[in-house]
């Protein structure tokens, strides 16, 4: 498994979407560099980012739009 490597290396992810790798390699002490085209992508990440920084957790960093709806 990529980020279960040794402690402070590099991950890179080229693709990096909403900053699910990033997220696993920051929570298992690694550092992260993640490359995304999408604006809108690349906010989520930070938005992401920036809530586990303060409660490092990835659980619930997105809140859902009250009109959202569930399948289950």
């Amino acid at each position: 498994n990529v980020v279960d490597s040794c402690k402070g290396n590099l991950v890179l992810d080229p693709f990096m979407g909403s900053g699910t790798t990033a997220a696993a390699a920051k929570l298992r002490g690694k550092n992260y560099c993640g490359i995304e085209r999408s604006e809108q992508y690349l906010r989520l990440a930070q938005e992401r980012m920036e809530h586990i920084g303060k409660f490092n957790e990835d659980l619930n960093w997105r809140k859902k739009p009250a009109n959202q709806k569930t399948l289950f």
